[in-house]
């Protein structure tokens, strides 16, 4: 599969950068840490599974065993990147003031996430008289206003919100992104690009 929409947007960020990826996850077809590994100039992932972590590593990953709102690896970081984890976080406001304490002064914060508006979830919510089904692992869910506030909240300037969703062919996919150029706030995804 070629480049994706987020990969399209965080290129110019992470390029000879040295890179903090938080929650690498499962290396499917949107691994993104393989991509961040490719295009910077270091990178280091944080997994919580240490299964997962100890498998990236024997692929030749620098993956370290820890939870992404209390790890400390005394080391500042160009970039720091949250690709579809907080909404699985427990505590996000503790994940983000550990990001700051992670960046360079100057450092950038990178962070996506599903958008509760957009227009699969409205419709499905439409549909199921707002029962709406969840990712089994998701704790939280978020609108730009809501990430815009807490980050906010945790020392960090928002420099851009995008919207995005995945370039997949499902015929689902294509309706959504349709919906996305109707309103850009009705594509799946949100990413925010804050600084420290």
């Amino acid at each position: 599969m070629g480049i994706d929409g987020r990969e399209r947007i965080i290129l110019n960020y992470i390029k000879n950068k040295n890179v903090l990826d938080l929650g690498v996850g499962d290396t499917d077809y949107r691994f993104l840490h393989r991509f961040i590994v490719k295009h910077s100039k270091s990178a280091v992932g944080i997994e919580l599974d240490e299964n997962r972590a100890k498998k990236l590593n024997n692929q030749g990953y620098n993956i370290k065993v820890g939870n992404a709102e209390t790890i400390n690896l005394n080391k500042k970081f160009d970039v720091v990147i949250a690709g579809d984890l907080i909404e699985h976080i427990d505590n996000p406001g503790l994940m983000l003031d550990n990001i700051t304490d992670h960046l360079k002064e100057d450092g950038i914060f990178i962070c996506n996430t599903p958008n509760i508006y957009s227009f699969n979830f409205s419709l499905k919510s439409l549909i199921s008289g707002g029962n709406v089904k969840h990712f089994h692992e998701h704790t939280l869910g978020f609108t730009a206003q809501l990430l815009h506030t807490l980050f906010k909240r945790h020392r960090l300037k928002i420099k851009k919100t995008i919207y995005f969703t995945h370039p997949e062919k499902s015929f689902l996919s294509k309706i959504i992104r349709l919906a996305g150029k109707i309103s850009k706030k009705w594509n799946e995804n949100i990413l925010i690009i804050a600084q420290k």
